[in-house]
C-alpha cells in the first residue's frame, strides 16, 4: 500500500500525540485513497468419474536361469591333454571338437590289435582247409577220426579268436576316437577345468554345458503367493471344463 504523508510542526509537549498520529497515518492514505492485494488464484481440481473395473496384478521375483539341458563333459581315455579349440563360454554346435588328448598310444594299440586280427584270420582259414581236407579223407578211412575231430576243434576255436581280435581292433578304434572329446548337445560351453598339458584320467570332468533355447528359470514364492495362485488356477481350471484345462498342471 503506497503511503503520502504530509508533515505538521507540532509543539514539543506533543510528542506522544505525534508518535501516535504517524502510526495510525501508515496505516490509512493521508489523502483518502486505499489500495487492496490482488485475490489468490483460485486452485485447479480435477473431477475423474469412479468407475468399477479388472486391473491386472503384477508381481515381481528374483529368478535364476537354466539350461533346459545340461552336459558334464567327461574324459573316456587317459591321455594328457594336446589341444583346446573352443573358446570358454562360446556357443557350439553338436560334434564340435572341444578337446584333444595324445592319440600316439591308442594308434599304438589300434595298430597292433590290426595285426592279431590278421594273425587270427590266417588262422582260421588254415583250420577251415584242414577241415575241408581231413572230411573227405576220414570217409575213405584214409586219416582216423579223432585227426577230423581236432580239425574241426581247431576250426572253431579259430573262429573264437578271430571274433575277439574284431572286437579288440572296435575297441581300439573307440579309444581312439575318444581323444577327441566333442559336443553331445548344440549349447554353451562353461570354463574348462584342465589345462593344456594335464594328465587327463578317464571320467575326469572336464567342462560343462547348457543348452540355451529354451532355457528354464527357478523363482521362490513365498507360501501367501503360492496360495493366491492355486486358488485362482482352481477356478480357472472349474470354468474351464476339467480334464483339458487341468493337461499340465499338478498341485500337491
Amino acid at each position: 500500500m503506497a503511503v503520502h504523508c504530509r508533515f505538521i510542526d507540532l509543539p514539543k509537549g506533543s510528542v506522544s500525540v505525534w508518535l501516535l498520529s504517524l502510526l495510525a497515518l501508515t496505516l490509512i492514505h493521508c489523502k483518502g485513497e486505499t489500495t487492496s492485494a490482488p485475490p489468490a488464484p483460485m486452485p485447479q481440481v480435477e473431477i475423474v468419474e469412479a468407475i468399477q473395473k479388472d486391473v491386472p496384478i503384477h508381481s515381481e521375483w528374483v529368478g535364476t536361469t537354466d539350461g533346459s539341458v545340461n552336459a558334464v563333459i567327461r574324459a573316456q581315455v587317459t591321455g594328457y591333454l594336446l589341444k583346446r579349440p573352443y573358446t570358454e563360454g562360446s556357443y557350439v554346435k553338436k560334434g564340435a571338437v572341444l578337446f584333444e588328448l595324445d592319440p600316439s598310444k591308442f594308434q599304438a594299440s589300434l595298430d597292433q590289435a590290426r595285426g592279431e586280427l590278421a594273425k587270427s584270420k590266417a588262422q582260421l582259414l588254415k583250420t577251415k582247409q584242414d577241415v575241408e581236407r581231413d572230411t573227405p579223407l576220414a570217409k575213405q578211412g584214409a586219416v582216423s577220426q579223432k585227426e577230423l575231430d581236432d580239425s574241426i576243434q581247431a576250426y572253431e576255436a579259430a573262429k573264437g579268436m578271430s571274433a575277439s581280435a574284431k572286437a579288440a581292433v572296435e575297441q581300439a578304434k573307440l579309444n581312439l576316437d575318444w581323444t577327441k572329446i566333442t559336443a553331445p548337445i548344440d549349447g554353451v560351453v562353461g570354463i574348462a577345468k584342465a589345462q593344456i598339458g594335464d594328465l587327463i584320467e578317464s571320467n575326469s570332468e572336464l567342462t560343462s554345458m547348457s543348452t540355451v533355447d529354451p532355457i528354464r528359470v527357478y523363482f521362490p514364492i513365498s507360501e501367501q503367493e503360492y496360495l493366491g495362485l492355486r486358488r485362482r488356477f482352481k477356478n480357472v481350471i472349474r470354468k474351464g471344463n476339467g480334464a483339458k484345462s487341468t493337461a499340465g498342471w499338478s498341485w500337491s
